[in-house]
């Protein structure tokens, strides 16, 4: 890793020892697992806001109004006709009459704003679900699509997808594949909180396609006790909120949550923290996406004051012995923490234990049974002109993509070198496997262009970072796209990319889990839709 990669800190995060006010868990896979789920044919947003605002419960200011946009990425080399709904209409989910076209390029991207949405289908709400398919303009077979949500406060996001200091606070997540959405299980968030003034509002949509249904959340604290239950019914498409401060949740309670119902749904989870208008924002997770060994692309410890805390959730009856071994970015051993779950309870891990050095790594999550988990990465110190009073959170996928397979980020940009300012993305890559592995990135602008490329070798346990300031080739200003291709070798290849700026007033940053992509259409996993969702 360069020495210009380390000066910047845009794409570099931890969470400090400060993180008892939260905490975070991991999500992951077994080699053997790898190829369960190479891709998608939709994609499921439960949370796309139009103006929604957060009533703050603990004597800060209120939040908001937000505004969200969708950024999809066009895997295919052939046009590709991507279908999308506002499913807050109240529209049938499942009639593809009801969606909208239009005509994606080859290697594409676009980013959809939700005034878009608004302007084209009238929509009154304050939020909306979405769903996305792609279409092959040849044929008509499935398209493989990868996306990503980005919200801000508290002007609208444009179609360029670009922040500034006319915004306030920035989250997002990745979309959501059919299997990670709940109905035929139960989903699982590993962190919720109330404590140390933040709060946690659960929004969730149902994609059934004509019948109601109720949605109920029950809450664990970290002992896996103190249940407390809570339900809402949920219209088809309609997304409803769960604000534990306003349930009556006690004002410095921290644990994890389970959401069950009849039929198809999906869920995010915002944490904000409104003294410091602070956003990280969590999707839910079935069991099905847990296993026993997991992976964090990127740890940091106090680097330029960024701190990292992993929350781990138990999906077991019985207490569960974990061990969470981090690796530095040339794959030696950096350390080695082991941690017992409580029964159906979850518990933090705050940095790779060690001296307190700078630390910039990844790491391997082993356990008993199955565990779900969230890595939050904050900057509470610091000056607030380099980023103090930024946090952002991913989820640890069990996903890897194996030989032909890529990883794909459907948002990557860069800002301007000279200030270090503007949204800029940063991917961490990182090979899990004991064998090497052979990987090909490649930068493409919405068009479609392809604007820069590398080879590289990910050596076992060995993480590398493309950071877009430092990437050569990559234009200044870009907004564009990003995959990771896995080209020879018998390891494999997770990421997750940070994207930041820190011209934003509060908060400007927000991490997206890649997601894994199969080498054909023909083979797009996971078996997609579930149930009664549509099939495209």
């Amino acid at each position: 890793m360069s020495g210009s990669m380390l000066r910047w800190r845009l794409t570099r995060i931890i969470v400090s020892t400060a993180l008892c006010l939260f905490g975070i868990s991991a999500l992951a896979a077994s080699p053997a697992a790898a190829n369960d789920t190479p891709g998608s044919l939709s994609l499921y947003f439960p949370w796309t806001p139009t103006g929604s605002m957060i009533v703050d419960q603990t004597g800060f200011t209120d939040q908001g109004p937000f505004y969200g946009s969708i950024t999809i990425h066009n895997l295919e080399t052939e046009s590709v006709s991507l279908r999308y709904m506002i499913t807050g209409e109240g529209d049938d989910i499942s009639d593809e009459s009801s969606y909208s076209s239009t005509l994606m390029p080859p290697q594409g991207g676009r980013t959809f704003t939700m005034q878009q949405f608004v302007i084209e289908t009238g929509f009154e709400g304050d939020a909306t679900g979405v769903v996305m398919y792609g279409v092959k303009s040849a044929g008509g077979g499935p398209a493989r699509i990868s996306g990503v949500q980005l919200q801000a406060a508290a002007v609208p996001i444009d179609v360029d997808s670009k922040t500034s200091d006319a915004f306030l606070t920035v989250g997002g997540y990745s979309g959501l594949r059919s299997t990670q959405l709940g109905g035929e299980s139960d989903i699982h968030f590993p962190i919720v909180q109330t404590n140390s003034n933040w709060n946690t509002l659960i929004r969730a949509t149902s994609f059934m396609s004509d019948t109601d249904q109720d949605i109920e959340l029950t809450l664990r604290d970290a002992g896996g006790d103190g249940e407390q239950q809570f339900t809402q019914p949920a219209a088809p498409g309609v997304p409803v909120t769960f604000d534990l401060l306003a349930l009556g949740v006690d004002p410095e309670w921290v644990g994890a949550a389970t959401l069950s119902g009849s039929g198809s749904f999906g869920a995010v989870a915002e944490r904000i923290k409104s003294e410091t208008s602070m956003l990280m924002i969590n999707t839910a997770r079935p069991m099905d996406a847990s296993s026993t060994e997991q992976y964090f692309p990127l740890v940091l410890r106090d680097w330029f004051d960024w701190n990292t805390g992993i929350s781990l959730l138990n999906l077991s009856d019985a207490e569960n012995d974990v061990v969470v071994d981090f690796y530095a970015m040339d794959g030696e051993l950096a350390a080695s923490e082991p941690i017992t779950l409580p029964p159906s309870g979850m518990n933090f891990i705050y940095m790779p234990s060690g001296d307190g050095e700078p630390f910039v790594g990844s790491a391997v999550v082993t356990s008993e049974a199955g565990v779900l988990g969230a890595i939050d990465e904050v900057k509470y110190l610091g000056d607030p002109a380099d980023g103090a009073g930024h946090a952002m959170s991913y989820m640890l996928e069990r996903e890897l993509a194996m030989l032909g397979e890529i990883i794909s980020m459907s948002l990557y940009q860069k800002g301007d070198p000279e200030t270090g300012l503007g949204d800029t993305s940063g991917i961490q890559a990182f090979n899990p496997i004991d064998v090497p592995v052979e990987i090909e990135i490649q930068f493409h602008d919405q068009s479609g262009m392809m604007v820069a490329e590398g080879l590289f070798t990910l050596d076992p346990k060995h993480g590398e970072t493309f950071y877009a300031m430092d990437f050569p080739g990559v234009p200044d200003g870009l907004t564009g796209t990003a995959f990771i291709k896995v080209m020879s070798g018998a390891g494999g290849v997770t990421g997750i990319s940070n994207h930041v700026n820190y011209a934003v007033q509060h908060d400007g940053s927000a991490a997206f889990n890649m997601m894994v992509i199969g080498d054909s259409a023909e083979s797009p996993g996971p078996l997609d839709p579930p149930g009664d969702l549509i099939t495209p």
